[in-house]
């Protein structure tokens, strides 16, 4: 369902509300029981701290930061400020930075005091402030997000922002995280965007070309051991051997469901090789969705250890003896490759 701007908005607005005037059980006691821990924090603290006097004195107010970023990312929208707000040896030494969004970023009508939108505007060494206005701080730890990245982020945010202000009426499905010029270069980089012709079309056999220049070479890592580009190729052959002896033909489709180890990635080589498309699914799936996917996908058959119909066991599979490169009849044009 299409949705403006405004809409939405509404919608967040009455969520918000409803999660505070139903809520009985503090979330955080659930989020300790049960182990969810968010990754983003959005959180809006703007007009929570006020001036404090105590017997006509004004009180001094510091801002009390950790040195350690609570969560990955911080979106955090607060009151204005000035430079002492920012702890400069936390930017620097504890892996905790901030970004602001700053006048560069944003339309210059974004300024007005009824936008509601403060920013940091820095002259010099000094750092001017913007009564009745916020600021909104991006806050990461910068051993798993890079600068690059979250300026990125920050600048996305900015052209939402503005065009949210702009055109409250326009539908999201609408509205870009990119600007004008940057949706404009990747039209023209699309229009002059041309495929280098490709020697070798099928996978099957650019994976056994892989493998024949590699043999000795670590191809896998899994929970189950090391396996070199040869063994793996080797392995993936018993599987599409023993499928083609079986009757698959190319174009037919195999499901599998099976744990992650390195039967896994043979057992997809091993349906490629054998002409076939491969349609993996979830085991943590119920048992109704499992056999929905395999009756609506009209698969030949499934590989996997559980009790399913038109089930191959894949450790029989792998008995198969024929090591060698099979050599089904495929056209790259196919879906199956």
């Amino acid at each position: 369902m299409k949705k403006t701007v405004i809409e939405f908005m509404k919608i967040l607005e009455d969520e918000f509300l409803n999660v505070i005037n139903y809520e009985s059980y503090p979330f955080t006691k659930i989020s300790d029981k049960y182990g969810i821990y968010p990754d983003i924090l959005y959180a809006y603290q703007a007009g929570l701290v006020e001036n404090i006097n105590i017997n006509g004195y004004g009180m001094d107010l510091e801002i009390l930061d950790i040195e350690k970023p609570k969560f990955k990312l911080s979106f955090i929208i607060e009151d204005g400020f000035n430079e002492d707000n920012l702890n400069e040896d936390i930017v620097n030494e504890n892996k905790l930075n901030e970004d602001i969004l700053n006048e560069d970023n944003l339309n210059e009508d974004m300024l007005n005091e009824d936008k509601n939108v403060e920013l940091v505007k820095k002259d010099g060494n000094e750092t001017n402030f913007y009564e009745d206005q916020f600021r909104i701080v991006l806050k990461y730890n910068n051993a798993l997000y890079s600068e690059d990245l979250t300026n990125g982020f920050n600048k996305s945010l900015s052209i939402i922002i503005k065009k949210f202000i702009e055109n409250p009426n326009n539908y999201l499905k609408n509205i870009s995280i990119l600007s004008e010029k940057e949706q404009i270069d990747i039209e023209n980089e699309e229009k002059n965007f041309k495929l280098k012709p490709v020697k070798e079309q099928l996978l099957n056999i650019i994976f056994q070309n892989i493998a024949e220049e590699n043999k000795d070479k670590i191809a896998l890592i899994a929970e189950d051991g090391e396996l070199s580009y040869d063994e793996l190729n080797r392995k993936s052959n018993r599987i599409a051997n023993a499928l083609i002896k079986l009757g698959v033909k190319a174009e037919d489709k195999i499901m599998f469901m099976l744990k992650r180890d390195s039967n896994l990635i043979a057992t997809i080589l091993g349906i490629i090789k054998s002409g076939a498309g491969f349609i993996p699914i979830d085991p943590e799936y119920p048992d109704d969705r499992i056999k929905h996917v395999l009756n609506d996908s009209e698969s030949k058959y499934i590989i996997t250890k559980e009790d399913l119909p038109n089930k191959l066991n894949i450790d029989d599979l792998l008995k198969e003896n024929d090591e060698r490169n099979p050599n089904p009849i495929l056209n790259p044009k196919k879906l199956s490759l």
